[in-house]
């Protein structure tokens, strides 16, 4: 397989990843990545799509998978009345070696015993690091999901003896139903177990269990969903700086009578050291996600699930039309 020909060697593996810790949820994670055009990101490049796409996983994973996101992940469970959420505890750097070893070797059809071994050798030193699935490998998502097909499936069988919904994000498992069973502690220690298999663990810390909503990430799961205040702090102040001057309606006629206006309603809530002109392009680009962030609420295939969010897409795009000639 010409894929592998020039396949680096386990001794200078270390040398193609960038290593760095970066805050989430503050709590501090390692990534490694890949470093751009260097032979193993081409390889993982390769791989992925010639061969790990191509591997079929259980729909009800979410994350790290084509035309799915978040909301695919939120809508199964709306109109529930019990929620349960759970975390995956050190998910990517838990999936190890040998697991990718015996999954891989399904889905790879080499009659030759040593061929197909030397195979998923070179497979297995291209996408894993120090023994594990490194986070930031362009592989690892896909691979993830791969290794976690067999538990995925066994999960769903076992939530349909309770009627319950299972959905799953990378190491974010999403359990909903009308029965209260699901936040018993029989059904989490069966998850426990089912985990097991493959080494992984529960983060007791993180467990989620509630009725009638749950919030996740600034989402709220209830008869639909919509976005926390928080979620919609930063929006909500740039739209009402720019539309009101104290309690007058009136749009500002200079970037910087909008720039004295965000002080006056919130003085921390953009950096203004580097001058209007890099403030206003940082606005800009703000405001142009978080329209695009709400459009994937109005998309017609997740109207009948979600709050509505046309009000403020309007007012953003007139917004960012008036940023543009405003100096």
């Amino acid at each position: 397989m010409d894929i592998f020909d020039e396949v680096p060697s386990i001794e200078d593996i270390n040398k193609y990843y960038d290593t760095f810790n970066i805050q989430v949820n503050k709590k501090q994670r390692t990534i490694n990545a890949v470093k751009q055009g260097s032979l193993l990101r081409k390889l993982q490049e390769k791989l992925l799509e010639n061969f790990l796409e191509n591997i079929p996983l259980s729909d009800c994973v979410c994350g790290f998978v084509k035309r799915k996101n978040y909301l695919d992940f939120l809508i199964p469970h709306c109109e529930k009345k019990y929620f349960l959420r759970i975390d995956i505890k050190d998910f990517f750097n838990s999936l190890k070696d040998n697991l990718v070893r015996d999954t891989l070797s399904e889905y790879i059809d080499i009659k030759i015993p040593d061929e197909k071994e030397n195979v998923i050798d070179e497979i297995i030193t291209i996408t894993t690091l120090n023994g594990s699935l490194p986070q930031g490998a362009i592989t690892s998502p896909q691979l993830s999901n791969i290794l976690m097909r067999r538990i995925d499936i066994r999960i769903r069988k076992y939530c349909e003896k309770f009627k319950v919904e299972y959905t799953r994000y990378a190491d974010d498992m999403l359990f909903s139903s009308d029965n209260p069973e699901i936040t018993k502690s029989f059904f989490i220690g069966k998850l426990k177990e089912i985990l097991k298999d493959i080494n992984l663990k529960i983060n007791s810390k993180k467990v989620i269990k509630t009725k009638d909503k749950i919030i996740l990430n600034g989402y709220v799961v209830s008869n639909n969903i919509s976005l926390t205040r928080k979620k919609l702090k930063k929006l909500n102040t740039l739209l009402y700086a720019f539309e009101y001057s104290g309690s007058i309606k009136k749009y500002p006629q200079t970037f910087s009578e909008y720039i004295k206006r965000l002080k006056t309603v919130n003085s921390s809530l953009i950096d203004l050291s580097e001058g209007d002109e890099r403030s206003k392009v940082q606005i800009i680009n703000y405001l142009a996600g978080y329209r695009a962030f709400l459009l994937s609420f109005n998309a017609l295939s997740m109207k009948d699930y979600t709050c509505d969010f046309s009000n403020r897409i309007k007012r953003t795009e007139i917004i960012l039309e008036k940023l543009s000639d405003i100096k």
